[in-house]
């Protein structure tokens, strides 16, 4: 497994940190013309989504094959240590259902101001209406975690049980990472696609909303990123 994740990493940074460069200097562009619309962020989402999915499918054999490994001792194990995780997820879940929309903003504002510093009162109020316009999320999230959960650990002891060949136990985990994209389930597909609408349009509103200062701010940690992607990218490149 260290030889072929050694190997998965020298693909992605030979192959796709020049790409993640190129992606964030055109969202930097994007930022620094104006306006922005809950379609580009939706569409820079995409994109993400897209670099993630290509990550998964190359991944995916060497993932298979250290499945295949795997005793059913150790798959309890992974079991274990996946449900204790939701127990506690579940928990938070809860304790943010039954907070204020004062409380919850009060944590929005701590995630922008990673990307935008400091916000001001007109971007928290931006955040508490947000809020308050749509349905509280969290259970959502935590139940689509714990149907992961139950999914994978399923997928890993039908590997266990079948020994079906590294390709084609690369090809259920393909399809195991496209469920987790873009959910089969009509309505769960439709309640994330919700939350990502409602999401571009606070996060459109947030951008547009910001001051000079923010906006260097942002400039500043997206140009942190790119430089990093092309610095490990020529790493991969001379190793």
């Amino acid at each position: 497994m260290r030889q072929r994740l050694a190997a998965l990493v020298d693909w992605h940074r030979t192959t796709q940190l020049t790409d993640y460069a190129a992606f964030i200097q055109a969202a930097r562009g994007r930022l620094g013309s104006g306006n922005i619309t809950p379609a580009e962020v939706l569409a820079f989402n995409e994109g993400l989504n897209a670099r993630m999915a290509a990550l998964g499918e190359r991944a995916a054999p060497d993932i298979a094959a250290l499945a295949l490994t795997l005793a059913p001792a150790q798959i309890d194990q992974i079991e274990r240590k996946l449900v204790d995780d939701n127990v506690k997820a579940r928990k938070e879940s809860l304790q943010a259902v039954a907070q204020e929309i004062e409380a919850r903003a009060k944590k929005y504002a701590e995630r922008a101001e990673f990307w935008l510093g400091k916000v001001n009162d007109r971007q928290v109020q931006l955040m508490r209406a947000s809020l308050a316009s749509r349905p509280v999320d969290s259970l959502y999230w935590i139940e689509a975690r714990e149907r992961r959960t139950k999914d994978l650990v399923a997928m890993l002891r039908r590997i266990q049980a079948e020994r079906p060949s590294e390709a084609v136990a690369a090809d259920w985990f393909r399809a195991y990472f496209r469920e987790l994209a873009r959910p089969s389930n009509a309505d769960q597909r439709a309640r994330a696609e919700a939350f990502r609408r409602d999401n571009a349009r606070l996060i459109a509103q947030l951008v547009n909303s910001t001051s000079a200062e923010q906006r260097a701010y942002l400039d500043g940690k997206l140009s942190d990123f790119q430089d990093e992607f092309v610095q490990l990218a020529l790493q991969g490149t001379a190793g």
